[in-house]
């Protein structure tokens, strides 16, 4: 078994940034994402610092990070940027390592397995020096082999790259197809079509509300669609001592506070809600699907209504008053059917998407095991 040390070889030479202003700089992503250009805030220039200056296709990390995946190849447009040292650099010894194995390497997670073993410090904050990391194990066979294993990763990985945009595709249809049927629709306030309400939350200091069978939603639930399971549940007790109110399949449910204000998603349980989740019932002449869409073709319009600053409040009475597109209950159940079709392919590839992604771990494990 090979170390990183036969594949990378030291090269941070370090250098007095004098003049930060005018410099580029790098971070790491967490998780094999990769080097990307750090942004420096309004005011936030780091002051003069001895650091390293980083070319295209040396390897790096973060002394900090490495234990969640914080290591990358520095890609041609950060190069001659800067880093600071607790991002070393290290030149890959071509003859003895491709550089495109080693960063299918570095995201198959048995290196993070390692410096999270290895790491030390103080919690979440563990420095994993230069010599250490070049101690990791990892497999290294011929270049040939190495170049066989890199084309069969990146064809795996080009596959889920076209679903994942596929699936990306099928998300953004849905919002044009509502565009395209009622752009022109008139307009009515939320409050003629259908009733809104609030949820709560039972006092967790109380034994006993917590942990029944009644789903709870939380704003921050609302990104999955339709909900069909919650984090957490209430008992009766719990329901019975607050506000909360148990809600049919169906119930639009709309996020008013803070990062997720407008996010709007559907029950597709019997559910209650706490109180940072507005609940609309549609009326009669209105469907939920199509509901649904009117309030996510608002979402800018909502949020730019909101009180707050950087964290923006909705309230009921901006909600009622959200003037939404309205057509016949005809033209809505055909949207609503359309609705349906485009969620039941979205189905289909999500599963397959799950399935090119446990297929590719696969694949990722016995690469370097020597196995592939």
């Amino acid at each position: 078994m090979s170390t990183l040390g036969d594949a990378l070889k030291f090269a941070g030479r370090p250098e007095r940034i004098s003049h930060p202003s005018d410099e580029r700089f790098v971070t790491v992503r967490m998780n094999g994402g990769g080097a990307v250009e750090r942004r420096i805030g309004s005011g936030k220039t780091p002051v003069p610092f001895t650091g390293y200056r980083v070319r295209a296709g040396q390897f790096i990390y973060s002394r900090i990070d490495a234990r969640n995946g914080a290591y990358a190849l520095v890609p041609s447009e950060l190069d001659g940027a800067v880093v600071s040292k607790d991002f070393p650099v290290f030149d890959v010894r071509t003859d003895r390592a491709l550089p495109e194995y080693l960063l299918h390497f570095m995201r198959a997670g048995s290196l993070q397995r390692q410096v999270q073993a290895a790491s030390f410090g103080a919690t979440n904050r563990q420095r994993v020096s230069e010599e250490t990391f070049l101690g990791f194990s990892l497999q290294l066979p011929s270049i040939d082999e190495q170049r066989r294993i890199a084309a069969i990763l990146d064809y795996a990985d080009a596959l889920r790259a076209k679903r994942r945009q596929a699936n990306e595709g099928l998300s953004q249809l849905q919002a044009a197809m509502f565009t395209s049927m009622f752009a022109t629709a008139p307009r009515r306030p939320l409050s003629e079509l259908a009733t809104t309400t609030s949820g709560g939350t039972p006092r967790r200091d109380v034994e006993g509300n917590y942990g029944g069978t009644i789903p709870w939603v939380k704003s921050g639930e609302l990104h999955s669609g339709v909900i069909t399971s919650t984090e957490e549940t209430l008992t009766q007790q719990g329901l019975a001592s607050s506000s909360a109110k148990l809600l049919p399949p169906g119930t639009v449910l709309l996020a008013m506070y803070g990062a997720t204000a407008g996010v709007v998603g559907e029950l597709g349980i019997e559910a209650t809600t706490n109180q940072a989740v507005c609940a609309i019932t549609p009326g009669e002449e209105l469907d939920a699907a199509f509901l649904v869409g009117a309030l996510r073709s608002q979402t800018a319009t909502l949020v730019s209504r909101a009180a707050g600053g950087a964290q923006p409040n909705l309230s009921q009475g901006i909600v009622r008053e959200l003037p939404i597109p309205f057509a016949s209950i005809r033209d809505q159940r055909a949207y609503a059917q359309r609705v349906a079709s485009i969620r039941a392919e979205r189905a289909r590839a999500t599963s397959h998407s799950l399935h090119l992604d446990e297929l590719f771990a696969s694949l990722q494990a016995r690469a370097f095991r020597g196995e592939l």
